[in-house]
């Protein structure tokens, strides 16, 4: 019986009760317009099933192209959330101000418990730069070094590091990608040099909402999770990343209060004041 069909008959008998008292009518009034007035304003949209993984429907082709066309869009950001750094002997947890600009600048501004400033991070695909005012020190290097870093001693690339920020991984399909459907979801599965790369699909929003790195015996090494997304602007966001690297016990979160997509920034904002007497290292 049709969701229509169950509130017709129910409206009928709270009707015919009604007819033999005038106050239950007035109150049987007021729920037929509430009634109506919530199914008007929802649509259904509480009993309205979930997208269903089909690949009869979309080509795996097709699925790609979809979620490339969402992660293409997202040209900037600028954010505010709960930055955790875990590895074995030492972690960081603290708010933290994140910029992206066309992928290929990003800024990080850390801070512990009453707002003091832990570090200042900024990167490109090339280099990087950090200053602690804890320890008044600037380092610098090529991007390669990046996990010498104070703040980042976890191993991790210039492209993690943007996944992490941003929710998204580059997949393209090849003649040897393996795809298939699990719980729901639609399942990608290539060789990465020596490793296997494995995505996880929403068959709705058309995102990844986990991604594993494998090696040759199946052993996992890294795991991407994306979770709670958020629609900006007709762009799918992950309001929480987190990046495990397995082989190493090393994990980065980032849980974002604050996303703003595609809005204006000066290159101004990637940059910090160095004190004149702070040390200076350069990595190599």
């Amino acid at each position: 019986m049709s969701i229509q069909t169950r509130l017709k008959n129910f409206i009928s008998k709270v009707q015919h009760v009604a007819k033999q008292d005038a106050n239950l009518q007035k109150h049987s009034f007021i729920l037929f317009s509430t009634l109506t007035l919530y199914f008007f304003v929802t649509g259904c949209a509480a009993f309205r099933p979930n997208a269903i993984a089909d690949l009869n429907k979309y080509t795996p082709e097709q699925i790609l192209e979809k979620v490339a066309a969402n992660h293409d869009q997202i040209h900037s950001l600028d954010g505010k959330g709960l930055l955790v750094v875990e590895m074995p002997g030492n972690a960081f947890q603290g708010n933290a101000t994140i910029k992206v600009l066309h992928r290929d600048s990003l800024f990080i501004k850390a801070e512990a418990a009453f707002g003091i400033d832990v570090g200042y991070f900024f990167a490109n695909r090339r280099a990087f730069a950090h200053y602690s005012p804890f320890e008044n020190t600037l380092y610098r290097g090529p991007i390669e070094k990046v996990n010498k870093l104070i703040l980042f001693q976890m191993k991790i690339t210039y492209d993690e590091l943007l996944t992490a920020l941003l929710g998204t991984l580059k997949f393209d399909m090849t003649p040897e990608t393996i795809v298939n459907i699990e719980s729901n979801q639609y399942i990608f599965t290539q060789k990465r040099q020596e490793n296997w790369l494995t995505i996880y699909v929403d068959p709705g929003k058309f995102v990844i909402t986990q991604a594993e790195l494998k090696d040759e015996e199946g052993n996992l090494l890294v795991r991407e999770e994306f979770k709670f997304f958020r629609n900006i602007n007709g762009i799918w966001f992950a309001k929480s990343i987190r990046v495990h690297k397995l082989d190493s016990n090393e994990r980065l979160t980032i849980n974002y209060s604050k996303m703003e997509l595609n809005r204006p920034i000066s290159p101004d904002n990637f940059n910090f004041k160095v004190p004149r007497d702070a040390r200076r290292y350069r990595l190599k």
